[in-house]
């Protein structure tokens, strides 16, 4: 009887690796066939499949918020928050006009966007650079003006400079 439990034994045990190895054997074929569906689904580089210019759609983003920023800064105060926004505009128009180069380089075929980038980049850009001075100015004003006293007595220090002057 222990030569037939054994022999039992050992037939289960036969059934239990042939088993695992059929079921491993499904596993690879599974993931190879899952793997293969992916690769022809979505490609390696899913930006080409997708016909969207990601860097270029990035950067038009970048540079439209530039130009909302100064939207809200030309509405708010000219003080250090002025200040603060132009300087954050600064770097969204910087980074839109850096988006929009390398999504061009990227894939020409696909530029539009990319050439939005750059353009809103390039005039949230400028505008940054004139708000941030107009910000300065304002804030420098502004300080003066306080420090001076009334605005009456500011203009009479400036009307005496000016006289000096000439």
């Amino acid at each position: 009887m222990d030569n037939q439990n054994l022999q039992n034994a050992e037939a289960a045990a036969q059934n239990v690796a042939e088993t695992v190895e059929t079921v491993e054997q499904k596993v690879e074929q599974t993931a190879e066939t899952a793997s293969y569906a992916y690769t022809e689904t979505y490609g390696d580089n899913v930006e080409e499949k997708s016909g969207i210019n990601v860097l270029g759609l990035v950067g038009m983003i970048l540079g439209i918020l530039s130009i909302v920023i100064g939207i809200i800064c030309c509405c708010a105060s000219a003080g250090v928050l002025g200040i603060l926004l132009g300087i954050l505009r600064l770097g969204l128009s910087l980074a839109a006009l850096i988006l929009g180069i390398i999504g061009i380089k990227k894939m020409p075929e696909k530029k539009g966007l990319a050439i939005a980038g750059i353009v809103l980049g390039a005039i949230g850009l400028l505008a940054a650079f004139i708000g941030i001075i107009i910000a300065i100015i304002g804030t420098v004003a502004g300080t003066a003006s306080t420090l001076m006293g009334s605005s009456t007595e500011f203009q009479d220090m400036l009307e005496e400079i000016m006289d000096s002057i000439e």
